[in-house]
């Protein structure tokens, strides 16, 4: 009678295969984004982005520690993200950036102000499909709802939700 070990198994060895070049993709994306934007980016420690991840950085992005990222986010400010956050897919982060109410020149032609700063202070849930704008800060413990239009700040520990956002309840 053989023994098999665990070890010997082929789909163990091709599940740890496939695990091995996930992990080296994740990285090496981040070492390509690293070195597009000359260092503008800095992350902790398991941090993720999702595929089709669209990411303008006036300035800066800041990412802490076990951040996970969602598909199809796109953002366009100066961006925090606090410890042990998650931002679910299709979530935009939009600089509300535009001078239009200067009457000396069109729409167009109207130019930019200086760009705007999201800050998620950590342990924070943005929903699907959310839309945050301008000059936000998100408190500690927030959860924004799924499809939520967020233009002002958000305490610490309350969930809101809502166009524009409003608070819910309190998390805890």
């Amino acid at each position: 009678m053989k023994v098999s070990r665990k070890q010997d198994n082929p789909d163990v060895q091709r599940s740890f295969l496939v695990s091995l070049i996930r992990s080296f993709i994740r990285n090496w994306r981040f070492q390509l984004i690293r070195f597009k934007n000359r260092g503008k980016i800095s992350r902790g420690k398991n941090a993720y982005v999702g595929p089709s991840a669209n990411v303008y950085i006036p300035n800066f992005v800041k990412m802490g520690d076990n951040v996970s990222i969602g598909a199809d986010f796109i953002s366009q400010v100066n961006l925090t993200i606090g410890n042990d956050s998650l931002i679910s897919s299709r979530v935009s982060f939009i600089g509300n950036d535009h001078d239009l109410f200067n009457e000396s020149s069109s729409a167009y032609f109207s130019g930019r102000n200086k760009p705007a700063t999201i800050v998620l202070e950590g342990d924070n849930f943005i929903g699907f499909g959310s839309v945050i704008l301008g000059n936000v800060t998100i408190g500690k413990g927030a959860i924004v709802a799924a499809c939520s239009f967020v233009n002002k700040d958000v305490p610490p520990n309350s969930v809101v939700g809502g166009v524009p956002a409003k608070v819910l309840r309190n998390r805890y």
